[in-house]
């Protein structure tokens, strides 16, 4: 009788706890899915899909020649050039990409729920505050950055401070790893241009003004 007790009392945990990872998985999540997909993309290792969610701990993949854009928490959108990978570590209240290669191009107005969003890449992690920013990995030891629209708080990988650079209009920064630091260099317009920005900006009802620093 005991044991037919105990085998009963395991089948009813073991049958809540899926419920019970699940209702945790979404409390941790903010909204997010693919609004936009073109070529091959994966998610998870996984061809992706169009409205499909995207949840913290999600591995992002493009393939060559393939695009695609999230939309995160409705009021942020980051699209995602050819040839990249990052992880989509974003939840309540904090917000991390972590770009692995390749290249996106983010616009950042809702940060209700994501008090602290980052883009993390191996040599510079950027802090963005309600601004327009694109990130580049060209190599391991090499990322570019730009400040389209906003002010970014740039944490260069080993180094204790961090620098503010803010722009109206496009400030690109190279980060490179030299002589077992971290050099920033002044760099051009690469990769992106404003009718991309604008773009990105209007699929979530933004536009950019390029002739003032947003508060």
């Amino acid at each position: 009788m005991k044991i037919r007790y105990a085998v009963y009392m395991m089948i009813i945990v073991m049958a809540g706890l899926p419920v019970l990872s699940c209702g945790t998985r979404t409390q941790f999540n903010v909204p997010a899915k693919i609004s936009f997909i073109s070529g091959s993309v994966l998610l998870n290792g996984k061809a992706a899909a169009l409205n499909q969610r995207v949840h913290y701990g999600d591995i992002i993949e493009t393939k060559e020649q393939s695009f695609c854009q999230i939309i995160i928490d409705t009021n942020n959108a980051i699209a995602i050039q050819n040839n990249t990978a990052f992880v989509f570590n974003v939840k309540h209240g904090d917000g991390l990409l972590e770009l692995k290669r390749g290249y996106i191009g983010a616009i950042i107005k809702n940060r209700e729920n994501i008090k602290n969003f980052r883009i993390k890449t191996r040599t510079v992690t950027a802090a963005v505050r309600g601004t327009s920013l694109f990130v580049g990995v060209e190599n391991p030891e090499t990322t570019y950055t730009c400040v389209c629209n906003g002010r970014i708080h740039f944490h260069p990988e080993g180094d204790a401070t961090s620098h503010e650079v803010a722009a109206a209009h496009h400030k690109a920064t190279y980060y490179t790893f030299k002589d077992n630091r971290i050099v920033a260099t002044p760099a051009t317009l690469l990769y992106h241009d404003d009718a991309a920005m604008e773009k990105i900006a209007a699929s979530i009802g933004a536009t950019i003004d390029w002739t003032k620093v947003p508060e």
